[in-house]
């Protein structure tokens, strides 16, 4: 799948992760809970369809190259031992028949490869009593008719996968679209309706709605702030994140005392700063692109 889409997933998961940590905000609009209810629902649709687009296929590609250089192996040893024959009866016929190098075989297609050792197999097993003395038994050519299936099975099967995938590539756009419209028409609009009375909430879920190429470029802080050696959270922690151009990136915990951050790769000071606490300061914090880094912060109350 495009890296577009796929930032665009990593998007929605993270505002879809922000929503749901923020329950009792969301639920002081009804309708916003439900959408946001829909919306997890196509997420968890888009995420299956998105594990079998993004499903391993180097096994059969694998098994289908071993298995082709097995059959290649076994016709060319077939058609060697054919045409030294044919040219020790002066057979000029047969020996164009199964005439063929292993650099043919290498630069033929896969439906020509199955033609051609199906041929070589065929004119061989008409031949066998003459051949036996060249080394061909009849156990060699049931070997090579058995890797000759095993790769047309092999070439099946990966065409059923690709099949698959471009099912799975059709239904995950499907989702995106509803995703994409749900988050534009129903759940920004609803948030930002909120800006008056939750603007903390509003700014924050804004920041968690662009959607950035974390894949490549940036990075993300996420954590939660607590009381020193106590399971008390502390919202409203004001967060600054100092790198070493000197550019400042500043941030706050919710509610339930959780931050989350997405900026460039660097080495960082972060600030943690609350009326009632101590200042909270970590340097030399290094995160490289597409990290994603848990910072948490255990703040002592001032005296």
């Amino acid at each position: 799948m495009k890296m577009y889409y796929q930032n665009k997933y990593r998007m929605y998961g993270t505002v879809l992760e922000y929503l749901q940590s923020n329950s009792a905000i969301v639920s002081l609009l009804e309708g916003l809970n439900i959408s946001v209810v829909t919306f997890a629902t196509i997420m968890s649709d888009l995420a299956g369809e998105m594990t079998k687009v993004s499903a391993e296929y180097k096994g059969i590609t694998l098994n289908k190259m071993t298995a082709r250089l097995l059959l290649e192996k076994d016709t060319l040893g077939i058609a060697n031992a054919t045409m030294a024959f044919a040219n020790d009866v002066d057979d000029n016929e047969l020996f164009e028949s199964v005439k063929g190098s292993e650099s043919d075989l290498r630069k033929a297609s896969e439906q020509k490869l199955i033609d051609r050792c199906k041929n070589v197999h065929d004119i061989a097993l008409e031949h066998l009593s003459d051949l036996e003395p060249w080394g061909i038994t009849e156990t060699i050519l049931e070997t090579q008719a058995i890797n000759l299936e095993a790769f047309k099975a092999l070439r099946v099967k990966k065409r059923q996968k690709q099949t698959a995938k471009s099912t799975s590539l059709t239904v995950s756009y499907g989702l995106f679209k509803k995703a994409e419209k749900l988050l534009r028409r129903t759940i920004d609009k609803a948030v930002f309706s909120l800006e008056l009375r939750q603007p903390t909430f509003v700014r924050n879920y804004k920041k968690n709605r662009l959607t950035l190429n974390l894949g490549h470029t940036y990075t993300t802080f996420k954590g939660i702030a607590k009381v020193k050696n106590t399971e008390v959270v502390l919202s409203n922690v004001e967060l600054e994140f100092l790198n070493s151009k000197g550019e400042i990136f500043t941030n706050s915990t919710d509610e339930k005392g959780n931050y989350r951050e997405r900026i460039n790769p660097d080495v960082y000071k972060i600030t943690a700063k609350h009326p009632n606490m101590l200042p909270f300061v970590i340097e030399g914090v290094k995160i490289l692109p597409g990290e994603m880094k848990i910072e948490n912060l255990e703040l002592v109350p001032k005296v």
